[in-house]
């Protein structure tokens, strides 16, 4: 990655609340936090574990 879009990524506003997905780029591994509670793609999923 070029020093110049490293710089324009660190130096970017946070992310708003309503953009859909994050990404965490400070290590090697790309994870994902998405909102288990109003996500379509978990609409599915038990809300209790213990269910």
């Amino acid at each position: 990655i070029p020093s110049s879009t490293i710089k324009k990524l660190l130096l970017s506003p946070p992310p708003s609340e309503s953009v859909t997905f994050r990404i965490d780029f400070r290590s090697a591994h790309v994870h994902y936090l998405n909102n288990l509670e109003v996500d379509a793609m978990y609409r599915r999923w038990r809300s209790n574990i213990n269910e």
